[in-house]
């Protein structure tokens, strides 16, 4: 089975930060991919899959990132810092979430 990043980030974003504050989505998806190994291989997956989209100019990662999520992003620059945010917190979350798990 291929592995759909517009799919996946597209679930991520509108299970995670559809209706959540940013930091509060990016805890709660760090405590669960912390119990269970497959999300947290989809989490960084979806989010680089839809990177080397946006960096080699596939504008449709705009519009999942948009129809996805509560944060408007306006072109493909700011859907690369988006991207590169929304990893390096889920990231940082994810190592303190296995550290509390101990």
């Amino acid at each position: 089975m291929r592995f759909d990043w517009k799919e996946e980030l597209y679930q991520l974003l509108i299970g995670y930060f559809r209706d959540s504050p940013f930091d509060e989505g990016i805890r709660e998806i760090a405590a669960i991919a912390a119990y269970h190994s497959e999300t947290h291989d989809q989490v960084p997956a979806a989010i680089q899959g839809a990177d080397d989209a946006a960096l080699a100019g596939d504008a449709s990662v705009v519009e999942v990132v948009n129809e996805g999520n509560a944060r408007y992003v306006a072109d493909l620059p700011a859907t690369v810092a988006f991207l590169k945010e929304l990893r390096a917190a889920y990231l940082a979350q994810y190592q303190q979430e296995m550290e509390r798990k101990g």
